[in-house]
């Protein structure tokens, strides 16, 4: 069995923010809940961590691999990624993301 994420995870102090889904943005919700299920069955029930290191080492790989390389069968076939990028053209390549998120978890 896996350790407890809380003490995997370091103690962060957040303010919370929240905000109404905007009019007819139906599937927002049901979007979020499919993403985090998806996360549950293909990450935290698949993988076991050793450590901290290894939680935040696999959890980086994976975040990775679900936003730049996953294709979703429910959303044309496309990655979050190229939805992304399909929204806002000008956003950095998946080059750059993967060094910035690289660095941000260190």
């Amino acid at each position: 069995m896996a350790p407890a994420l809380t003490s995997l995870a370091p103690s962060l102090t957040l303010a919370p923010s929240t905000s109404a889904s905007p009019p007819a943005a139906h599937t927002y919700q049901s979007d979020v809940e499919t993403v985090h299920r998806q996360i549950e069955d293909e990450f935290y029930d698949l993988e076991r961590f050793r450590d901290r290191a290894d939680f935040l080492a696999k959890a980086s790989l994976y975040q990775l691999y679900f936003n730049l390389a996953r294709p979703n069968s429910h959303k044309g076939g496309l990655t979050p990624w190229q939805i992304a990028h399909q929204l806002d053209p000008h956003l950095p390549p998946p080059s750059a993301c993967f060094l910035l998120s690289t660095w941000t978890t260190l």
